[in-house]
Parts: C-alpha cells; sequence; structure tokens
C-alpha cells in the first residue's frame, strides 16, 4: 500500500514524502490535524442526531458482546476488539473533522463496525430478542439515509432523510442508466443485496428458540432507544454542540434543525422494522416447537430425567 502511495506521491507533487492532506491548513496543526482527544466531541459522536449508537444502536451489543468474549477466555480478541474501537474515537475527537463531513454516523467510526460486530454472535446467544430488536431499527435507521442521499450536503439536519423519502426521492442507481423512471423500481439491486444479506444472517445464525420473555425483553431496549433517539440528543444539548462542530468544516454551509427533535420520523420507521422482525421470529420460534416435538422416550419407557418423588416419601413424618 506505501508504494503506490508513494508513486502517487511522486507524480502529484514531485516528492514521495508530500501527501495531499499537507496543503489543508488545519492538518498542519498537531499530527496531521489531531490534537489532544476531546470527550465532550465523543459524546457528540456517539450519542448526537449524527452518532454512531443513536442511527445504529446495535453496535451497543457489540460491545457488550466483546464484554462475553473476554470472559469466555478470548482476552487478546477482546482486546483488540477495545483497542480498535477506542482507539479510532480517541482520533476522531481529536481531529479538527471529527465527523468527517455531515454524514450518518461518522464517517471514520464505520472502520470499526467489523471489529465490534463480530461479537455480536455472542450477543445473539445470549439476548436474542434484544440483538434481533436493535438490529432491525438499525438497519432502518441507516438504511433511509443510504438509499435517499448519504452524501454530505442538504442533509445535515436528519430529518431531510425521511421528508425525501415520503417525498419518493431516492438515490439512483445502476439500474437507472437503462431509463427507468420509477426510483423505488431502481432500488432493486439495494434491496436484493439487503434481503440476501438477511438471507444469510438468518441461516448462519444457530436456531435458538425466541420466548415471549426475550421478545419482550427486545421491545423493552428497543423502545428505551427509540425515547433517547427521540428526545436525548436534543434535549441533552448534543445536537447543538454537534452542529458547532459540524460547522467547523467549511463544506458544510449551514447545519438547520437546531430547534427540533429531528430523528422522531426516522425512529418511527425503525420501530415498525423492530416490530416486523421481533414479530416474525417469535413466530418462527412457535411454529418450529410445533413442528419439532420434543425427543420421544427411549424404549422400556426410560428417560433421563429421574422419577418424581411420591410426596409420602418426601414429607418428613
Amino acid at each position: 500500500g506505501v508504494i503506490p502511495l508513494a508513486v502517487y506521491n511522486q507524480l502529484a507533487f514531485g516528492s514521495v514524502f508530500h501527501v495531499g492532506y499537507a496543503d489543508v491548513p488545519n492538518q498542519r496543526s498537531g499530527f496531521f490535524g489531531v490534537t489532544v482527544p476531546k470527550p465532550g466531541v465523543a459524546l457528540q459522536l456517539l450519542f448526537s442526531s449524527h452518532g454512531l449508537l443513536v442511527l445504529a444502536p446495535v453496535v451497543g451489543l457489540g460491545v457488550a458482546g466483546t464484554v462475553l468474549l473476554h470472559k469466555r477466555g478470548f482476552r487478546h480478541e477482546a482486546a483488540v476488539v477495545a483497542a480498535v474501537a477506542l482507539g479510532f474515537l480517541a482520533y476522531s475527537s481529536g481531529y479538527f473533522l471529527p465527523f468527517g463531513g455531515a454524514v450518518p454516523a461518522s464517517r471514520f467510526l464505520i472502520a470499526t463496525l467489523p471489529f465490534l460486530c463480530f461479537p455480536l454472535a455472542l450477543a445473539y446467544r445470549r439476548w436474542p430478542g434484544p440483538t434481533i430488536g436493535l438490529a432491525a431499527a438499525s438497519i432502518v435507521a441507516l438504511g433511509i439515509p443510504t438509499i435517499t442521499r448519504p452524501l454530505p450536503g442538504g442533509e445535515t439536519d436528519p430529518q431531510t432523510w425521511t421528508n425525501l423519502l415520503e417525498g419518493g426521492h431516492l438515490s439512483p442507481t445502476v439500474v437507472s442508466m437503462f431509463k427507468v423512471h420509477n426510483e423505488w423500481l431502481a432500488l432493486a439491486p439495494t434491496f436484493g443485496a439487503a434481503l440476501l444479506a438477511v438471507v444469510l444472517a438468518v441461516r448462519a445464525a444457530p436456531r435458538l428458540t425466541v420466548g415471549w420473555r426475550s421478545a419482550a425483553a427486545g421491545v423493552a431496549i428497543v423502545a428505551a432507544w427509540a425515547v433517547f433517539a427521540m428526545f436525548g440528543p436534543h434535549d441533552l444539548g448534543l445536537d447543538r454542540a454537534a452542529a458547532k462542530t459540524l460547522t467547523a468544516d467549511k463544506s458544510v454551509a449551514h447545519v438547520q434543525g437546531l430547534n427540533h427533535r429531528p430523528l422522531i420520523d426516522l425512529v418511527l420507521f425503525s420501530l415498525a422494522g423492530s416490530a416486523l422482525a421481533l414479530g416474525s421470529m417469535l413466530a418462527a420460534s412457535r411454529l418450529r416447537a410445533r413442528r419439532d416435538p420434543p425427543p420421544a422416550a427411549p424404549s422400556g419407557g426410560r428417560t433421563d430425567r429421574p422419577p418424581p418423588v411420591p410426596v409420602e416419601a418426601a414429607t418428613p413424618r
């Protein structure tokens, strides 16, 4: 990777040691624009309306899965996951452009997702209902910006994503090159790939039985996330602070939505996705339980369980 970079630097700038970002004034402060990490900015990166844990709450269970990974004895693997996640968070919170533009979630924290998401396998085994509920909410919450306008610019107000969705203003795809004017039909490759990913995930996951208690836990944790996502970023002042951070980037001319709660519509769509996922999981578990009865007792009437103790024998006289 270094050799092509050196060749490019030599051809473009006349020196293998000159990088393109060296001409950006903000890059000249600190270490290529990175100074001391700021805890307030780290909170904005995680919990504002543009924050990673607000738009992708299932990542929080990835953190919990990392703890389970450590408890199972995979301490080096858990340490790598924690180091990558905390390292990128510290780097981004100290960078002069922490969000990387007005994108959904932080552009730099996206690199941590492959590490934080593989411990979700353990979280799913331990808490199947909450994992399914938060995963569905995350798919919808980040899927809507993806199919409307994910690039930096006018979507500095997150409510713009749902406004574009309700108005049918969707992103063009490769199908649009063939004069397909129906924007929903043009997104067929996107929806097809997403559906294939869900099918492969379901086939690869262990066939856990999701009972009413696990489903209720999923409903409770998704509801808690929804309440925070709708009201927390605004009422706690995280959005106002994030707006100042975003407008420090000269490519973001303005930030709308400082005086309202921009994620209400997005959260409502996500709640519908979570309800559909949890309902489907619960129905599949009930159907599997009816289709696959418990194994019959071995021949001779013997079972693995000891016979019940008679009441008379168990009661002291």
